[in-house]
């Protein structure tokens, strides 16, 4: 894949995502929010929406390797009646459609876990200037290069103990870029949350000693 065609392609990930903005328009920090005006033709879609999963490069026709995917998940939007088309620009038609869509951009297998993971450790940097969005193809996009994990845990830039165990997404004035369209879609996935949460804590995923070790293995 040529730079420039690269670029294209991140270029048209971020117009997409920038269409499915939950937040309310704000000329100045959502300039691509939602209106609240009438669509130009009411949208429906299908309900559930069933996760696929996605096979990367390699990978083609198996099962992720570690077995932790979203794939074959149901999970609902329960933000309108079904049969029910959206006719307006809300929050609920933006995630409604962020969500029917995810697959066409995200690999969302990556996008959830990484969600999981800074948020069980308390990364307060890594929802938008420590994350490298990447591409294999050209058309999907994941969170797979793990970046500067220094205030993971509840430390501050300096390593000084800044927050205690178990802040969350929505606490005030923790996670930088709290903004950021992906975080704010995930997070209200909170079927899907649960659903890879305990997948990951059944293999462990989530055992400090396994933690600690991987640590010290590096």
């Amino acid at each position: 894949m040529t730079e420039a065609i690269q670029e294209q392609s991140f270029l048209e990930f971020v117009k997409w995502m920038s269409s499915c903005d939950p937040s309310p328009y704000d000329p100045d920090n959502h300039p691509n929010g939602y209106t609240g005006e009438l669509l130009e033709t009411p949208v429906e879609y299908p309900q559930p929406k069933v996760f696929q999963g996605f096979d990367p490069p390699g990978y083609e026709g198996t099962e992720n390797p570690s077995g932790i995917s979203l794939k074959g998940y149901e999970i609902s939007t329960y933000m309108t009646e079904p049969g029910k088309p959206y006719t307006h620009d809300t929050k609920e038609y933006r995630i409604a459609k962020m969500l029917y869509e995810c697959e066409d951009h995200l690999v969302m297998d990556s996008v959830m876990y990484h969600y999981l993971f800074i948020l069980r450790h308390t990364m307060v940097d890594n929802v938008a200037k420590n994350t490298f969005w990447s591409t294999e193809d050209g058309i999907h996009w994941d969170l797979t290069k793990d970046y500067d994990n220094d205030t993971a845990d509840g430390n501050d830039n300096s390593g000084y103990l800044s927050f205690s165990y178990g802040k969350e997404f929505g606490d005030k004035d923790v996670f930088n870029a709290k903004e950021s369209v992906w975080i704010n879609f995930v997070h209200e996935l909170k079927g899907a949350q649960e659903f890879m949460y305990k997948k990951l804590e059944n293999k462990e995923g989530w055992s400090a000693e396994n933690y600690l070790a991987e640590c010290k293995r590096h």
